[in-house]
């Protein structure tokens, strides 16, 4: 399922698969969920239903990193798997 495979650099077909919201963003060479700003936030969601609902499985490589080196830190990481986004 391509489709819901995002990799780096990211092609235009993937930027199709993929939405944000609220602070996350996608570049070429990474995807920001939560930016270097205390108390901001974002969401990275797949367009594209799961039709294998039973049988899946999620890899995420994350890298947490402070490239301003402030000392403001984030206010945590989460992961939901959900039907629809609100």
């Amino acid at each position: 399922m391509p489709e819901h495979y995002i990799d780096f650099p990211v092609s235009r077909k993937d930027f199709a698969n993929w939405r944000t919201v609220g602070a996350a963003v996608i570049l070429r060479n990474r995807t920001i969920i939560a930016p270097e700003t205390r108390d901001k936030k974002g969401i990275l969601y797949n367009a594209n239903p799961n039709k294998l609902v039973r049988d899946w499985m999620l890899e995420v490589e994350v890298e947490i990193g402070n490239r301003k080196e402030s000392s403001r830190g984030g206010t945590g990481l989460a992961l939901f798997y959900v039907k629809n986004i609100d």
